[in-house]
């Protein structure tokens, strides 16, 4: 027997990685149940059950930063989109030598996990065989049963009869080896695999991710608030240079993919933790925004001085990108009160709003409008027909 570990909350983690790009997340999650895997059972895992096999190669250097040595994916959803030296499911396989990958016999793999409403012993000695039977019936140098070990028996309608099924499995495994028809081994003592892969296709086990984004109509609306809620804490942290501990595990709580599963669907769960998380990242934002006046007057092709006062109650500095029109310029804005001189030089003539953001990452934390009232001075004709005339800004503290 040997204990593989896994992240601390049960996520699809390729989707997370390819979908959002939510490379820390799956990262540090893995850190931490790699501890808790370690505190609780006394191991050092050296491989990784990717929850619902959801794969993506982003995932490749999270489990090599982590030193995990290998993980399991599935045969049928997975290992027909294998770009490399491929032979069949029955053997082990070299991701560009940095993680060893095994296929799992879907088929005997489900029969386990949903075959298991066993009315009495006769039944369940019967599995036992069959499984037993058709492992080596497939002729596999490596046959690979992999499955949520929860379910099987948690979710039976008859968990002492899959109890008594699993321990008559083992016993005719154990006789398999003693007339050496068959050898169980850990996945850990498969030697360096003769086949180097290259890729493996973003899937997961249902062969897609529709079933936690996509079969429910509500889904969409909750993916965007989580990654809007990331997105928040993501900025939040580059501007304050540091990350929000307690945040971040709320987000992971979040994620939990079981709260997706669409005959599961928890959504007051996820509300719960999404905002479990905002409220953490707003008594950490506190910075306010406001224009000195509302109305500029100028001329084209002129400059013309838009100040802005800042409000910064977080107790420290904080670093945002200020955008107004075309122009992109990164301040410090100090605790306390600031004001910031916005110089913009316009190229249109007439009265408009000008907006002006508080950016950080992908995030817009303030913003304001300003209105211009502009005229052509003496020498400033009109810009010519088609060609393009926008304001241009500078910014001064």
């Amino acid at each position: 027997m040997e204990a593989l570990t896994s992240v601390y909350a049960h996520t699809i983690l390729g989707y997370l990685t390819s979908r959002y790009e939510m490379i820390d997340i799956v990262d540090e999650e893995l850190g931490a149940g790699m501890e808790v895997t370690r505190s609780v059972l006394g191991v050092n895992p050296v491989g990784a059950w990717t929850p619902e096999m959801a794969w993506s190669m982003d995932l490749l250097d999270i489990y090599e930063k982590h030193s995990i040595r290998y993980t399991v994916l599935c045969g049928d959803n997975h290992f027909p989109g294998v770009q490399g030296d491929k032979g069949s499911i029955y053997e082990a396989y070299s991701l560009g030598g940095r993680l060893t990958i095994f296929f799992r016999d879907e088929r005997l793999s489900d029969i386990l996990s949903f075959q298991n409403n066993l009315p009495d012993e006769r039944s369940a000695l019967k599995l036992a065989a069959m499984l037993s039977r058709s492992i080596v019936e497939t002729g596999g140098e490596l046959v690979v049963i992999a499955l949520d070990g929860e379910n099987f028996i948690a979710m039976s309608k008859t968990p002492a009869m899959v109890g008594f099924m699993l321990d008559k499995l083992y016993s005719y495994l154990t006789r398999m080896q003693e007339l050496g028809i068959a050898e169980t081994v850990r996945l850990s003592q498969v030697n360096q695999p003769r086949r180097v892969i290259s890729y493996v296709p973003t899937t997961s086990w249902l062969g897609g991710f529709t079933k936690w984004d996509g079969e429910r109509r509500e889904h969409a609306d909750y993916w965007v608030k989580v990654l809007d809620t990331y997105r928040y804490m993501r900025g939040l942290e580059e501007a304050l240079g540091g990350k929000v501990t307690e945040a971040r595990y709320a987000i992971w709580h979040a994620l939990d993919s079981d709260f997706w599963w669409a005959e599961f669907w928890t959504p007051d769960l996820i509300e719960h933790w999404i905002n479990e998380a905002r409220g953490v990242l707003d008594s950490r934002f506190k910075m306010s925004m406001r224009p000195l006046k509302d109305v500029y007057s100028g001329v084209v092709n002129r400059p013309i001085d838009i100040e802005l006062e800042f409000n910064n109650d977080m107790g420290t500095q904080a670093r945002f990108r200020i955008i107004c029109l075309d122009t992109q310029v990164e301040l410090t804005i100090q605790p306390g009160s600031s004001r910031v001189k916005c110089t913009v030089v316009p190229r249109l003539a007439g009265s408009y709003r000008v907006p002006i953001f508080v950016v950080s990452g992908n995030y817009i934390y303030l913003q304001t409008y300003v209105t211009l009232n502009v005229v052509y001075g003496n020498r400033d004709p009109p810009s010519s027909a088609g060609e393009p005339s926008n304001p241009v800004g500078r910014f001064f503290i």
